[in-house]
C-alpha cells in the first residue's frame, strides 16, 4: 500500500471523481440543519460492534494487535487493518484514538458516531495512517490530526459534525480525496500544515467550508464548495 506514488494516485484520482459525482447527485445536503444524534444507534450489516479504541504508543499498539488478532505487521506492504468496525463514542470519548506510533496503519469500512465533545477518529504524533471508506457522524471533530506525517483520507462521509469536519494542525504530507465532508464551523480547517492536498471533494459548512492558516505546498483541485453561508475557502497568509 502507498500513499503518494503516481500510479495509485491515478487510479484513485478516477475512482474519487466517480465517488464525487454520485454523493454530488444523490447526496446533496449531507445533513439536516439542527439534526440532534439519536438515543441508540444499530449496528449496520456486515460490522462489528466494538467499544472505542484507546491506542498510545508502540507497545499500547502492538497489545491491542495481538488481543484484537487485527491483520498485517505494521510494514508499508502489509499494514496493521483496522475494519468493519461500528463504534458509538457514548457522548464520552474518541471513537477511535492513535498516538506516538509510526507503524502503518489501515482503518477501513468502519462507522465511527456519537463522539460529541470528541472526534470520531483522534491521530496524534503518528505517521502512515491511512483512512478509507469509512463514515464519521454525530462527534464534534468529525477526524482531528495533529503533529503527524503522511496521512491519507479517501472515500470518506463525514456528516453532522457540531464543529469542524476535519482538523489538521502541525502536519505534513496528507492527502485528501474523493470524500464528502460536513461541520457545522468548517468542513476542513487547517492550521501550520504543508504537503497537503484535496482533491475531489465536496465540502459542505454551515459557516466556512475549507479554512487554511500559515499553510504551504498546498493544492485543492476538483473540489465543491457547497451550503455555506459564510465564505466557501479562507486563505490566510
Amino acid at each position: 500500500m502507498g500513499f503518494f506514488s503516481s500510479e495509485v494516485k491515478g487510479l484513485r484520482r478516477i475512482w474519487s471523481f466517480l465517488l464525487m459525482a454520485v454523493m454530488a447527485a444523490t447526496a446533496y445536503p449531507l445533513w439536516t440543519e439542527g439534526e440532534v444524534a439519536p438515543l441508540s444507534f444499530s449496528v449496520p450489516d456486515g460490522l462489528t460492534a466494538h467499544s472505542p479504541i484507546s491506542i498510545i504508543g508502540d507497545d499500547s499498539l502492538i497489545s491491542t494487535v495481538n488481543d484484537e488478532n487485527w491483520e498485517g505487521d505494521g510494514s508499508y506492504e502489509n499494514p496493521f487493518l483496522i475494519s468493519d468496525l461500528f463504534i458509538d463514542g457514548n457522548g464520552t470519548s474518541d471513537c477511535i484514538q492513535l498516538k506516538d506510533t509510526t507503524y502503518h496503519i489501515l482503518i477501513d469500512n468502519c462507522v465511527l458516531v456519537n463522539a460529541s465533545g470528541y472526534s470520531g477518529l483522534n491521530l496524534y504524533n503518528v505517521t502512515n495512517v491511512h483512512i478509507n471508506s469509512t463514515e464519521v457522524k454525530y462527534c464534534h471533530d468529525g477526524i482531528h490530526v495533529g503533529d503527524s506525517g503522511k496521512i491519507s483520507i479517501e472515500g470518506i462521509i463525514v456528516d453532522d459534525s457540531s464543529d469542524r469536519g476535519i482538523s489538521l494542525s502541525n502536519c505534513i504530507g496528507v492527502f485528501i480525496s474523493g470524500s464528502g465532508i460536513y461541520g457545522r464551523y468548517c468542513a476542513i480547517d487547517l492550521f501550520r500544515t504543508s504537503y497537503l492536498e484535496i482533491e475531489n471533494c465536496l465540502l459542505s459548512s454551515g459557516d466556512t467550508a475549507l479554512h487554511a492558516e500559515e499553510c504551504t505546498s498546498f493544492w485543492a483541485s476538483n473540489n465543491s464548495y457547497i451550503g455555506a453561508s459564510g465564505t466557501g475557502m479562507i486563505l490566510d497568509r
